[in-house]
C-alpha cells in the first residue's frame, strides 16, 4: 500500500516585492518525502501557502523555484 508524503511549510522572514505594486508576494520553504524510504527529501522555495493537496499540487508545479534533493539511504534504525 502506498505511502502518503509527508510535507512541512515554512515561511521566510522577508517578503518579495515588484516594482509598481504595493502589495507584498508572501515566500515559503516547502519540505515533503516519502514514508517508505524509497522518494527523496525535497526541500523548495515557493510562493503557494500549502494548505490542502491541491495547493500541494500547485507549488510542486512553480517553475523556476530553488530545489534541494536529499538522498534517503537504508533503513533506520527503530
Amino acid at each position: 500500500m502506498p505511502s502518503r508524503p509527508a510535507r512541512l511549510l515554512g515561511k521566510l522572514h522577508e517578503p518579495m516585492r515588484v516594482r509598481g505594486d504595493s502589495s507584498p508576494i508572501k515566500r515559503y520553504v516547502l519540505g515533503y518525502c516519502g514514508h517508505d524510504g524509497t522518494t527523496t527529501i525535497t526541500l523548495k522555495n515557493v510562493a503557494t501557502r500549502v494548505v490542502c493537496q491541491n495547493a500541494l499540487g500547485v507549488a510542486l508545479g512553480e517553475k523556476y523555484r530553488a530545489e534541494w534533493h536529499i538522498l534517503q539511504q537504508g533503513q533506520g534504525a527503530a
